[in-house]
């Protein structure tokens, strides 16, 4: 299942939304059964924090929240269809108060830095734990190599401004990372999660 699939769910058939999250629910705790000594990682849209059912799945895992990481991801100004009247001030106040619950439940969240979205992200540091950025071969970023430095630096520097961590992602440890990425005292981790329908062992 494709990361955003139950993100798609949730806006077009909140009924089936339901019964995914239901079903969801179960495996993520089956799951957990079975490997106790494994940490997962969630990835949950914004869009989907609007939903009741997706806190409820939330609120019902937070016995195990600590072996749990929720991972943001896409645009947090664009909201459902019950919510299209909200201001972006009222959607940001709106998600704070979703992340603060789940500092509440002891997650650990990350956020992932998505491209041209800067301002949403300094928005809701003080309400995460991780910043995360995915460097792959697709990465236009990689077109200029200064530039990309001065990126990854900036995203370091408000990291350890904040308390937070900053984690850049690549698809392997190779010749350009050791040379680019490791001298610059980057947390650097390889992509080698299985997969399991938008939840990712770690």
């Amino acid at each position: 299942m494709e990361d955003l699939t139950s993100h798609l769910l949730c806006v077009t058939n909140q009924i089936e939304y339901g019964k995914f999250i239901t079903w969801y629910e179960m495996e993520i705790k089956k799951v957990l059964q079975v490997h106790p000594n494994q940490h997962f990682i969630i990835k949950i849209s914004f869009q989907q924090l609007y939903f009741r059912e997706t806190m409820l799945l939330l609120e019902n895992l937070q016995k195990d929240s600590r072996r749990l990481t929720i991972e943001l991801v896409g645009d947090s100004q664009i909201s459902p269809y019950s919510k299209e009247h909200f201001s972006a001030e009222d959607s940001d106040a709106f998600l704070k108060g979703k992340l603060k619950m789940l500092k509440k439940w002891h997650y650990f969240i990350s956020k992932h830095i998505e491209s041209g979205a800067i301002e949403q992200t300094l928005i809701f540091t003080p309400y995460i734990d991780e910043l995360k950025y995915s460097l792959t071969q697709k990465s236009k970023l990689l077109h200029n190599i200064t530039e990309l430095k001065f990126f990854l630096s900036f995203w370091k520097n408000w990291a350890e401004l904040r308390f937070v961590d900053f984690l850049v992602l690549v698809d392997e440890k190779n010749e350009f990372v050791s040379h680019v990425l490791l001298p610059d005292e980057l947390n650097v981790r390889c992509k080698m999660y299985e997969d399991f329908g938008g939840m990712v062992s770690e």
